[in-house]
């Protein structure tokens, strides 16, 4: 298995080829809610191409079983969850699951990730994703990651997308969303967490964020998810 280190119209923004991209991870035909994310962040040394023949590696299995194969059943979220990539994503999931809860949703099944740039990066330094994404749109016509956005959230049982960024907040509104939250379901704007609703042909995705923060809200904004979901869903 080769590295996908070909002429990538964006690596002088920090990305590395020298991991294994990650750009979905859970099955987009049956899943419980669907989260959009800007990129894998730093790679691990069980992600380096280096070490893809050594057993018990996620490039190992990759090469061995595919992509599609190792990513559907979402293993970041399986097992005892050692690495800090598991640790990183049962942390999103507590968050994702109080959403479904809010939302009176019950299921077994996971939910779906994807990354608008699948490569790793130390320190993802994009400051305009749209433009990162219409790139790589035109460097391959047959990747539009918005659209798999689109189908992912319609075979999802919440119907919901989930993201945690206004950089991503700025990318579905370049992309034919628009806000549709009620401007009573909020208060003023905090400076600690702002929430919005954006929709696209009844695709709708709530989206976070905190100034200079990308971690999943807290048990404390629970209360006030809830109200948001009653109002805005």
């Amino acid at each position: 298995m080769k590295s996908p280190c070909v002429l990538h119209p964006l690596l002088e923004e920090g990305l590395s080829c020298d991991y294994l991209p990650e750009p979905y991870y859970g099955d987009m035909n049956k899943c419980s809610i669907v989260i959009v994310n800007l990129n894998p962040g730093g790679g691990q040394c069980y992600q380096c191409w280096h070490n893809q023949d050594t057993p018990e590696t996620a490039v190992n299995e990759v090469k061995n079983s595919g992509y599609s194969n190792y990513a559907k059943d979402f293993p970041l979220l399986s097992g005892a969850g050692g690495t800090v990539s598991s640790r990183w994503w049962k942390s999103r999931n507590k968050w994702m699951e109080s959403i479904l809860n809010c939302m009176g949703v019950k299921t077994n099944n996971k939910p779906f990730a994807i990354e608008l740039c699948p490569l790793h990066s130390a320190e993802f330094k994009i400051s305009n994703p749209t433009a990162y994404v219409i790139n790589m749109k035109s460097f391959n016509p047959d990747f539009d990651v918005v659209e798999a956005i689109n189908w992912a959230v319609n075979h999802s049982d919440a119907k919901l997308g989930l993201a945690i960024g206004k950089s991503i907040y700025n990318l579905l509104l370049d992309n034919g969303f628009i806000d549709t939250t009620k401007a009573s379901s909020y208060p003023k704007p905090s400076i600690h967490r702002e929430y919005r609703l954006v929709e696209n042909n009844g695709v709708r995705i709530m989206c976070t964020w905190t100034q200079g923060g990308n971690t999943a809200p807290a048990s404390a904004w629970g209360d006030f998810e809830s109200d948001f979901i009653k109002k805005n869903l």
